[in-house]
């Protein structure tokens, strides 16, 4: 029974016979013109910087989102909050958040009300907003467009429920 190579190294596995690659730094004393490389270094290496790459990427993509909300997403409230609290994974810059209001996910485009919001001093990752007190029973949307310290802005919603009085 043979071992079968795989992955990168049934690709390295494929590569022909070693041939002889140089740097392009010259050494006077020796006339050799490099160090040499075979395809094979070349081919690792080149493999080694995409992944590097890829996990680059990969992180610069991990911008600010919210990790937790008061009321959360998806509550059911007994009376309408006097306000919501936002927390970021990251800062956030409270002179440049844009909150919103809707009566529900239906008339979210229709009907949305800005609400202004500010931060806190004691956490730079929470917005809070105040909300308005004539606020409907049932689904409420709130939506966020918030710029992080990073540079880079998102936007979502949450959505809560205030019950109706049994």
């Amino acid at each position: 029974m043979t071992c079968e190579p795989r992955g990168i190294a049934a690709l390295l596995a494929h590569v022909p016979a070693p041939r002889t690659l140089y740097t392009g730094r010259s050494d006077r004393a020796s006339g050799s013109t490099g160090l040499p490389l075979s395809r094979r270094h070349v081919a690792l290496t080149s493999l080694l910087a995409l992944a590097a790459t890829a996990f680059g990427l990969r992180e610069a993509a991990a911008h600010s989102r919210l990790v937790k909300s008061d009321p959360s997403a998806r509550a059911v409230v007994a009376s309408a909050p006097k306000e919501v609290k936002l927390w970021f994974n990251e800062q956030v810059e409270p002179s440049f958040a844009k909150i919103w209001v809707a009566p529900s996910d239906t008339e979210w485009k229709v009907q949305q009300t800005l609400l202004s919001s500010r931060g806190d001093a004691s956490d730079s990752r929470l917005l809070v907003t105040t909300l308005p007190a004539d606020l409907p029973e049932g689904p409420v949307v709130i939506g966020f467009h918030v710029l992080s310290v990073d540079g880079h802005t998102i936007e979502d919603k949450l959505i809560f429920t205030i019950k109706k009085p049994a």
